[in-house]
């Protein structure tokens, strides 16, 4: 798969080294990697330091990301695995996501579903986790297959 412009936010699903042969030519012009502190780069940078192209930014999913310095229609693929529950509006994160991804991308999103409360007792005392209290996700961040449907239409 080649495509112009990759956006992952957060973690990657794959390791660069997976997809970038040693001598060979990047399947991507532009590797842009998020996160919501620059804090986390370091380590991004020692993790992907064999991946070339790679630029590093701070996206915060809840803000416009046009006022955050991305560029509408931009990315051919955006990767969001596991961060988007743990913010306020799904909607509006979504909305965010798909402002900065072009008519013909594509969202790869990764989630969480649960049927316990194993993953609130771990990751309760983390004040985002509660951050959906408005978006009718009082009692966990986590929703339905079909609100996702929804929400993503």
């Amino acid at each position: 798969m080649s495509f112009r412009r990759y956006l992952p936010s957060s973690v990657p699903l794959v390791k660069l080294s997976r997809i970038v042969k040693h001598g060979t030519l990047a399947p991507y012009s532009v590797y842009t990697y998020t996160d919501i502190s620059a804090g986390f780069f370091p380590r991004a940078r020692e993790r992907f330091q064999d991946g070339p192209n790679i630029e590093y930014k701070v996206f915060d999913l809840t803000r416009d990301p046009f006022a955050q310095g991305f560029e509408a229609d931009y990315y051919d693929i955006i990767l969001v695995p596991y961060v988007v529950y743990a913010t306020p509006y799904l909607r509006q994160i979504l909305k965010n996501l798909n402002a900065a991804l072009r008519t013909d991308g594509r969202l790869l999103l990764s989630k969480s579903v649960t049927v316990g409360v194993s993953p609130n007792f771990i990751f309760g005392t983390f004040a985002l986790w509660w951050s959906a209290d408005g978006d009718s996700r009082k009692w966990e961040p986590f929703v339905s297959n079909d609100r996702w449907d929804a929400d993503l239409k």
